[in-house]
């Protein structure tokens, strides 16, 4: 993490979209009404086939309570461990860990992403740590654990630029139980997520997060916290599982059209 920066914390969001399949409710809504101005109208969910997953913070949140985000959090010093490079030992010599290269040329891009992190001391890249904060930070806000298990490996090896192959989430074969309490430590200690993903033998699915874009908390609206944020996008099948933690986040949403929802909420 950049512990040179004096006035702004870095975090890391994602952006869960889960596609679904249109039943005969779904077709009906993309029949076209005619308008009081004779043109014709569609039903918002018309216009997507995929949901977005929303989480509603507590009102005593200190930042932007009541307001529904996307999964995601601070990064924290784990995150940039050099015991990752264990975990991911077969991808090391891989450039960036075997994610896929951003066109966008290194003296265009936002500072999150451009800075150099061996120069801060860790060995681990800055887009393969932004993501696994996003990883970890979902698994504790929601439960949503987005992992792929050790034994697939090899085939990741040889297909880490298959796009198709890094949309795949696979829970690790664990009960819910049992993620719970590993959510728990998480929560308690960052670090736990390291000891979780050794003892599950799964690894932070960082090949399914694409980088999107690079937000800063506007100047005060939201207290003397300000954020610079990573966004990155992860597409699904499925809608995953979420499981309610009642402290931070107080309810789960997933919207098909976000458009209106958002004209009176804020996001970060």
């Amino acid at each position: 993490m950049n512990t040179a920066l004096k006035r702004w914390r870095e975090a890391a969001t994602v952006i869960l979209a889960a596609g679904h399949k249109l039943g005969a409710e779904g077709l009906s809504c993309r029949t076209p009404g005619v308008g009081g101005d004779g043109g014709s109208l569609l039903h918002h969910r018309s216009d997507f086939d995929y949901d977005v997953l929303l989480l509603k913070r507590s009102s005593k949140s200190g930042f932007m309570p009541n307001a529904y985000v996307f999964p995601g959090g601070m990064v924290d010093s784990s995150d940039f461990s050099s015991d990752w490079l264990d975990v991911f030992k077969s991808f090391t010599s891989s450039p960036s860990f075997g994610l896929r290269t951003v066109k966008q040329p290194v003296e265009r891009r936002p500072p999150i992403f451009a800075t150099d992190r061996r120069k801060l001391g860790s060995p681990v890249p800055g887009e393969v740590a932004l993501r696994i904060c996003d990883v970890r930070e979902t698994f504790e806000e929601s439960g949503v654990l987005l992992v792929v298990s050790k034994k697939d490996e090899e085939r990741l090896l040889q297909r880490a630029e298959d796009r198709c192959e890094a949309q795949q989430h696979v829970r690790p074969d664990v009960g819910s139980r049992e993620l719970t309490q590993w959510r728990a430590l998480v929560n308690q200690n960052p670090s736990n997520f390291i000891r979780m993903c050794r003892e599950l033998e799964v690894l932070p699915n960082i090949w399914a997060l694409h980088e999107w874009s690079n937000w800063l908390t506007p100047e005060g609206q939201y207290g003397t916290t300000r954020f610079d944020t990573a966004f990155f996008m992860c597409c699904l099948e499925e809608t995953p599982s979420t499981l309610q933690d009642e402290n931070e986040i107080v309810r789960f949403q997933v919207m098909t059209d976000t458009r209106s929802h958002y004209r009176g909420t804020k996001i970060t």
